[in-house]
């Protein structure tokens, strides 16, 4: 028998457990008997509650367990305590022989951690750029998922599913894994070097070619000192055009187009990694810290520290006192 243990982080969200425990449900029943036994489990003693709002509980704290045991880790926006917690969980198992599955924000923990090095895990193709930039010591690809010797990384809920089955197959058995597959309708189960990331072109119904170009290098090249007037001159348009491009295929001017891009990475690397509000704004283009906070609470009605998780002084003074890699302030290094 298969034992999984399901180890919920914060924000850890339905469409990820859905996505853990249909395949693994499916293929007890077409067994006829329990082939795979899962358990939920906590990293702190906080009740978890998933993003849909939808509290689980009462659920015991992460305890030891066999090292044969599978370990999903799920959830985003770790607290400093909540990392230190996971990181030694982690280490700990992963000398005793445990496999992880990561889901969510889980790779910037364990990457954080200093497990990850030298190793190929999946990350999400919104994220990918930055994940380099803050890790240059872990293979990043640009895939809907990996399976790994030690740890396997899932980019999005679809992909979960596409991952267990996968790791049914290897576990189970091919017929099992088949059978499973025709339960949950999934006209086929996908290998992981399959693309995630959806074609601009699709992405945003257009076959405009100068369009698709420009919102290529505003993806790619938004953590630089670009606006709307260097796209201008770059693209060869004039304003009024390049506005009427953007009215055209989005409903809203360049400018503001340009700025969500940087607002949703910074929200996105405030509640994934441990960097200052000051780097984050340098990592997204943004002109001063000021601009950065003034657009951000403008978005989201709080600052970029008021979007942060309270951190207590315990926490601050365990952050200290780490023992972690020192690539955090290689990285701030790097970017000066």
């Amino acid at each position: 028998m298969l034992d999984v243990l399901i180890l919920l982080g914060p924000n850890s969200s339905a469409a990820d457990l859905g996505a853990i425990t249909q395949p693994m449900q499916a293929a007890n029943e077409i067994s006829g008997e329990p082939v795979i036994d899962w358990n939920y489990e906590t990293i702190t003693d906080v009740l978890p509650v998933l993003t849909c709002g939808i509290k689980l509980g009462p659920l015991r704290k992460m305890r030891d367990v066999y090292r044969k045991t599978l370990i999903f880790l799920t959830g985003s926006g770790f607290s400093n305590e909540e990392y230190f917690a996971v990181a030694n969980y982690v280490r700990r198992h992963y000398r005793k022989g445990n496999r992880f599955v990561l889901l969510g924000d889980a790779v910037f923990a364990l990457a954080r951690a200093g497990l990850l090095n030298k190793i190929e895990v999946a990350v999400h193709w919104e994220s990918i750029n930055q994940f380099k930039n803050l890790f240059p010591d872990i293979v990043a690809l640009d895939q809907i998922y990996s399976i790994g010797e030690k740890f396997s990384v899932s980019t999005c809920s679809d992909a979960t599913t596409d991952l267990v089955i996968s790791l049914i197959e290897n576990e189970l058995s091919s017929a099992i894994a088949q059978q499973v597959q025709q339960r949950l309708n999934k006209p086929v189960i996908r290998e992981p070097e399959a693309p995630q990331n959806i074609p601009l072109a699709q992405r945003y119904r257009t076959r405009n070619p100068t369009f698709i170009s420009i919102i290529d290098y505003i993806l790619n090249n938004f953590d630089k000192d670009i606006n709307v007037i260097n796209l201008c001159k770059k693209f060869g348009l004039s304003r009024r055009q390049l506005e009427r491009l953007f009215a055209d295929q989005t409903g809203i001017s360049p400018k503001k187009f340009l700025m969500d891009v940087r607002l949703s990475n910074a929200a996105r690397l405030l509640q994934s990694t441990s960097l200052s509000v000051s780097d984050i704004s340098i990592m997204c283009g943004f002109s001063s810290n000021e601009v950065f906070r003034t657009s951000f609470k403008r978005k989201h009605s709080v600052t970029p520290t008021q979007y942060l998780r309270p951190i207590t002084h315990r926490e601050k003074f365990i952050a200290s006192a780490s023992n972690s890699p020192e690539h955090w302030s290689v990285l701030k290094k790097n970017m000066k």
